[in-house]
């Protein structure tokens, strides 16, 4: 979750709210309260690529 948090410059928290609403999907290591959570490389890309808004250049 650490690289996810810097590649979209957001704290632990954040991501794990985007997680919980389903804006990202992750994986969890195990049951454990602990247990680390994993975001896919698909899923942050296509959570970026959702949030990125394409310029029109044409006017």
């Amino acid at each position: 979750m650490k690289q996810t948090c810097a590649r979209l410059g957001t704290s632990r928290w954040t991501v794990r709210k985007m997680i919980d609403s389903g804006e990202l999907e992750a994986i969890k290591g195990s049951d454990a309260p602990n247990a680390p959570i994993k975001v896919s490389e698909e899923s942050l890309a296509r959570y970026i690529r959702r949030q990125t808004i394409v310029a029109n250049t044409t006017r």
